[in-house]
């Protein structure tokens, strides 16, 4: 391959390692906002409600993207 290819290749590896590395954290994550739930503070308590919801609306959208497209590739092939 050329200099070019490759380099783009590793790069590529590099995000697709990353990216692995950071879903494998996700559950960690979670437990953590879980735990900032019951905190004392009301302001850590709420910034985990927000961080919460705003995650579960954006995995919400992206969804609806996703089936939206879905349906599209489905009517471009008819």
């Amino acid at each position: 391959p050329t200099f070019r290819a490759e380099l783009e290749r590793q790069q590529q590896e590099i995000i697709r390692e990353s990216f692995s590395s950071l879903k494998s954290a996700t559950g960690e994550a979670v437990q953590v906002l879980r735990e900032l739930l019951k905190s004392k503070e009301g302001s850590l308590r709420l910034r985990a409600a927000q961080t919460i919801l705003e995650s579960v609306l954006k995995a919400l959208e992206i969804e609806e993207i996703e089936s939206r497209i879905a349906r599209l590739e489905v009517t471009l092939r008819k």
